[in-house]
């Protein structure tokens, strides 16, 4: 079964282009969040999607539901209800973002609420082993 950190290995190929990572130490922040209702979800959703607006050194970030397409072959973890994949531009972006007091009351305020909540990070145009 692939894992979200599938998806984030091909994100360099689509949603960011070299081009634009150039200089750059980018960061890909990926969040797997699962359980709740779905007005929880939804709720979870745009609070996310309106802090990522808001926060410094975002190059790119979406967050969606669950889509099964690959699922159907059987090669998807299907076990969550929302992603939210981003790429800040440096190591640094993503530490401030992880301690701003808006990010540290969004956890706070659904984490509770939640059966699972997986964050995978990875280097954006890097290759293994640097």
């Amino acid at each position: 079964m692939k894992s979200p950190l599938a998806l984030l290995m091909l994100l360099p190929l689509g949603a960011c282009s070299s081009a634009r990572l150039a200089g750059h130490d980018a960061v890909g922040h990926v969040v797997v969040l699962a359980g709740g209702d779905s007005e929880l979800l939804i709720a979870i959703e745009r609070d996310l999607e309106d802090l990522l607006q808001q926060t410094p050194g975002v190059l790119e970030a979406h967050v969606g539901p669950r889509a099964d397409v690959a699922a159907r072959a059987g090669v998807t973890d299907v076990d969550y209800d929302v992603l939210l994949w981003v790429i800040f531009e440096d190591e640094a972006a993503l530490q401030a973002y992880l301690v701003s007091p808006a990010h540290v009351a969004l956890v706070e305020r659904t984490l509770p609420h939640l059966t699972r909540l997986t964050v995978f990070d990875a280097w954006i145009g890097r290759a293994v082993g640097e």
